[in-house]
């Protein structure tokens, strides 16, 4: 495997790595936001 063909596939890690991290960023924010709404309607 030379230079030639590692560099595409570093990059697609890359790009796969981030749009993980803004998957992972918004599932965090849904869960967050429906426990304090499953919260609220407990409590109300």
């Amino acid at each position: 495997m030379g230079e030639r063909s590692t560099w595409p596939k570093i990059e697609m890690i890359r790009i796969q790595t981030k749009i993980n991290r803004v998957l992972d960023h918004i599932l965090r924010d849904y869960e967050t936001d429906y426990s304090k709404r499953q919260f609220a309607l407990e409590n109300s």
